[in-house]
This record gives structure tokens, C-alpha cells and sequence, in this order.
């Protein structure tokens, strides 16, 4: 099903041409470069889809490791295939979007050998879920899926605002710090999927003793992820600009001087994730599908229109980190609810 999205997808945008990315906030400088681009990656995005779905496949298998052996493998595919084709060929964009799609390939193959082995108690079979079951999934991945596809709608408007107060390098410090974003949050959402099914399977046990006792542990976990990451995302700026653009560049330097506004989000974001996860794997739909639509796409939405009409630049550097406080609270307040329903405390 979501390669038959993703091939939706790829026709949509392909028929909408260069009016797509002008409507996405980039100017006629941009646009051609996006199309370029897109051109090349578009081949690789039902690739990317496999790869995602049956790495949650793997982790419900009880195979988190070799769901991380696949992430970095492919990671360092991508990398080299980028020095190759970008450092040696001089493919310059389309070699960017060729090591990118390389990498997804790499990752798809590898996560299509380990589910059709029989060998793992979770296989490719024929399918027997009823409707009933298949309905139970999606509303359980719905939290999910909205956060993904809020990210892409806050993406744009960041991108609108970006280029509105700072211009193209608006544009490349807001890309970034999405990209750093990934870097500083993928411990907690690592962290929350990995333990989410040992939370399933105690919830399903009705073993209230060892989710209470799961529960102090994660917390505790919790904490050094949000000390380590999150508090030293805040003095990283320089070590992380510098994998994108060279010291001094125009972008460095407006990037390193907006980075602590922007990088206060990740303890924020990190607390949300968390507790995000932990109600997803308690089978609840109704405390995820909140905190994700609120830190994804609607305070972050509001935030990038109100706090730059307010502050001007300094209130898009600003957003995400408001949206993930006032999310925060929510998230803490579900927690605090939560705990008779889900006997975790």
C-alpha cells in the first residue's frame, strides 16, 4: 500500500512540474535546482517506503538489531556513493539525489531478505487479517502517519518564512537544521520504537508489576538521552554546521547565530517522543494522534505565521521550539492521566 502512495505521489508532483516547488517556497533560482533533483530521486522513493515499512516489520519481530545494522549500512552506502559520484564524477545535484537513492536501495534490499526468511517468526505469507485487524493497525499507525505527513506541510512553511525574512540563506540554515533535527531526535525515536514492543507485550500480559518496573527504567533512560543529546545539542552548533558549509560561509554564520533558539526544541521534542511512543505501545490512539498533531503540524504551522509577525527572523528560529514547550505540557499532563488506565505508576 504505500508504494502504491508513493507511485501516487511521484505522478502528482512530476505532473505539477516546477509550479510544485515554486508553491513549496522556493524562487526561480531554486526551483530548477529542485527539479533536478527530483528528477533522479523520485526512481529511489518506492525503494525508501520498502525500506520503512519492513524495518517496523523487523522491530515487531524482535530484530532491533539488525533494523540498526540496515540504518547504518545504508547510511555508509550513501555516504560513499555520494564522495563517488559527487567528489569523482562531478554529478553534482543528480549525484547528490543517486547517493541518496543508492543508500535506500541498499537499505530496501537488505530489510527484503531478512523478512522473506523464514527463519523469523515474522515473514512475507499470505495474507489472513480480517478487515477488522487491518482497520486496528491503521488506526494505531495513524499518530504516525500524521506526524509524517505535518512534517512535510511544516517543512514548507518553514521554508516560505525562510526564504520571506533571510533569503536563499534562509533557506539552506532552515534545511540544516532539519537535517540536524534528525541527527539530535533519532535516539528517542530509536529508543521509544525499540522498547515499545516490550511494552505491548507486558500491557497484553497484564503484568502491571514489570510494566511499573519497565516504566522507572525507561524514564531513567530517558533522562540521559535528554542530558546527552539534547543538552549537548545546544553546544554543537559549530561541529554540526560545519558537515554542511565551510567556517565563514554567509550560511555558517547565520546558522551558528540563530542555533540555540532552534536547538532548545530537541529536550522538548525528545520528552514528547517519548511519551508519544510509550501510549502508541499501550494501544492507545487517542493521546499520540494528539501530541503528534500538536508538535507536528498545528503549533508548529501557527507558530512560524504568528512569532515571525511578531519578532520577525528571530521568531522562525524561534517555532519549533515553542511548539515542542506547549506540546510538552500536554504530554506531561496525558502522563500524569494516564497512569491508572495503563497501571505504569
Amino acid at each position: 500500500l504505500s508504494v502504491i502512495v508513493s507511485v501516487i505521489w511521484i505522478a502528482v508532483v512530476t505532473i505539477g512540474g516546477e509550479k510544485v516547488w515554486i508553491l513549496l517556497g522556493a524562487n526561480d533560482k531554486l526551483a530548477p535546482i529542485c527539479a533536478e533533483y527530483w528528477s533522479v530521486h523520485k526512481f529511489f522513493m518506492p525503494l525508501y517506503m520498502i525500506q520503512l515499512g519492513f524495518q517496523m516489520w523487523l522491530l515487531a519481530a524482535g530484530k532491533p538489531t539488525y533494523c540498526m545494522i540496515i540504518t547504518i549500512a545504508g547510511g555508509v552506502v550513501t555516504l560513499g556513493t555520494d564522495v563517488l559520484y559527487q567528489g569523482i564524477f562531478h554529478l553534482g545535484i543528480k549525484g547528490a539525489a543517486l547517493g541518496f537513492g543508492t543508500g535506500v536501495a541498499f537499505g530496501a534490499i537488505l530489510s527484503v531478505v531478512a523478512v522473506i526468511s523464514k527463519n523469523n517468526a515474522l515473514h512475507l505469507d499470505k495474507p489472513h487479517a480480517s478487515g477488522a485487524d487491518v482497520g486496528e493497525c491503521f488506526k494505531i499507525g495513524i499518530a504516525d502517519f500524521i506526524y509524517s505527513a505535518a512534517t512535510a506541510a511544516m517543512t514548507a512553511v518553514y521554508n516560505i518564512q525562510a526564504m520571506k525574512y533571510y533569503g536563499e540563506n534562509g533557506v539552506a540554515v532552515a534545511a540544516i537544521y532539519l537535517y540536524a533535527q534528525f541527527l539530535f531526535l533519532a535516539p528517542f525515536l530509536g529508543f521509544g520504537k525499540g522498547v515499545g514492543p516490550v511494552f505491548s507485550y507486558k500491557y497484553g500480559e497484564e503484568n502491571w508489576e514489570q510494566i511499573k518496573d519497565l516504566f522507572k527504567k525507561y524514564c531513567k533512560w530517558v533522562v540521559v538521552l535528554l542530558v546527552v543529546f539534547g543538552g549537548g545539542a545546544l553546544i554543537l552548533a559549530g561541529p554540526v554546521l560545519s558537515i554542511y558549509v565551510k567556517p565563514g560561509d554567509p550560511v555558517y554564520e547565520l546558522g551558528n547565530q540563530k542555533w540555540i533558539m532552534f536547538a532548545l526544541c530537541f529536550i522538548f521534542c525528545g520528552i514528547n517522543l517519548t511519551i508519544q511512543s510509550m501510549f502508541t505501545a499501550f494501544n492507545d490512539t487517542f493521546r499520540p494522534l494528539v501530541i503528534s498533531a500538536l508538535r507536528a503540524c498545528i503549533l508548529p504551522i501557527v507558530c512560524l505565521i504568528v512569532l515571525p509577525a511578531i519578532m520577525g527572523g528571530n521568531g522562525i528560529w524561534l517555532s519549533l521550539t515553542a511548539a515542542e514547550i506547549i506540546t510538552a505540557v500536554v504530554s506531561v499532563f496525558f502522563l500524569v492521566t494516564g497512569k491508572k488506565k495503563f497501571h505504569y505508576a
